[in-house]
């Protein structure tokens, strides 16, 4: 079959039931029960998006909330119970000078925290990364850093086993992107000095990330040499805001590497990405310290794949440890686990 461009989010309950986001006609939830059969349908935004304008979680409660740019100079809030949807105004911007993209919303020990891009048109190619964090204080709002690019990329946000914050994204140095790290610091509540992860000099796009038990960081992204673009792999961890690299690999002899995807589940590392019509993926048994060799998965070729944002309960056992996944759009099984 092939490789679809209807980039979706799945979020699973605790009960095994399969909540569908898609932008296809306004933001539409869709929420599935046993066998994959469709309990309703329900409309959360008209208008158009793509998915740098949305992001949405689930918390402990089976509670769905997410952010929505509305396109109309707003970010929306947005809670779902059951199939009742709430909406609340949280920030306002100039649609004619001001342009926001890649949001998202995370909710740690009761506060909410929001990410994005924030650019002025009047000035292409850069942009700040806004981060606005809400506790019993009010909201206080973080400039992470002044970013410029050729081409604007996602970032990620990761979370430690103590919910301590980190975010990685790219930022041009001599006009290629390199990749950057920040932590947040709870006491200060700013952000500390950026660190520079990689000096390649190699145009890098797509990024993928987590943070295991250990608290190691396994990163995947797609980088450039010559005319290739390659999947590259890097493992490491900070220590007193210092970051060491254990391992920077290049996966395989990919060409056009697209949306690389990395996961963890029952400590087996899965490093997955699309070229073409086809989907590659290699496993690490041993924390990324080796990798076996680089296959196509084969049920490609029965099903239509996509990659979207996954999400479960919290409190699931046993789930997977992802920033994003390669699905089957026919079963929404995970490819690669």
């Amino acid at each position: 079959m092939s490789f679809s461009r209807n980039f979706i989010t799945l979020i699973k309950n605790r009960n095994n039931d399969i909540f569908e986001i898609n932008n296809q006609n306004g933001l539409i939830i869709s929420r599935y029960g046993n066998k994959n059969k469709l309990i309703y349908s329900k409309k959360i935004f008209d208008g158009h998006f793509t998915f740098i304008d949305y992001w949405f979680e689930i918390d402990n409660n089976d509670n769905i909330y997410g952010i929505v740019n509305d396109k109309k100079g707003s970010l929306i809030y947005i809670l779902i119970k059951d199939r009742i949807i709430v909406k609340k105004r949280l920030l306002n911007f100039n649609t004619i000078q001001i342009s926001i993209k890649y949001v998202s919303i995370k909710i740690i020990n009761n506060s909410i925290n929001i990410f994005y891009y924030c650019s002025e048109k009047s000035s292409p190619h850069k942009c700040n990364l806004i981060h606005y964090h809400k506790n019993t204080n009010g909201w206080r709002k973080n400039i992470i850093d002044l970013v410029s690019y050729n081409t604007l990329t996602n970032y990620v946000t990761l979370y430690n086993s103590s919910k301590n914050m980190s975010i990685l994204y790219y930022k041009l140095c001599n006009n290629h992107e390199e990749l950057f790290l920040s932590l947040f610091n709870k006491e200060s509540l700013r952000w500390e000095k950026p660190i520079q992860l990689t000096n390649s000099r190699h145009d890098k796009i797509y990024l993928s990330a987590l943070i295991d038990k250990k608290n190691n960081y396994h990163i995947l992204f797609s980088e450039k040499d010559l005319y290739k673009y390659q999947c590259s792999y890097i493992q490491g961890y900070i220590d007193n805001n210092h970051f060491t690299i254990l391992h920077y690999n290049t996966l395989g002899d990919a060409t056009a590497c697209s949306f690389p995807t990395i996961l963890e589940q029952n400590s087996r590392i899965s490093a997955q990405w699309s070229e073409y019509n086809n989907l590659y993926f290699c496993i690490s048994d041993d924390s990324g310290d080796t990798w076996g060799p680089v296959l196509i998965n084969p049920k490609i070729y029965i099903s239509t794949f996509t990659c979207c944002n996954y999400k479960t309960n919290p409190n699931r056992d046993n789930e997977i440890n992802s920033y994003s996944v390669f699905v089957d759009l026919d079963t929404f099984k995970i490819l690669g686990t």
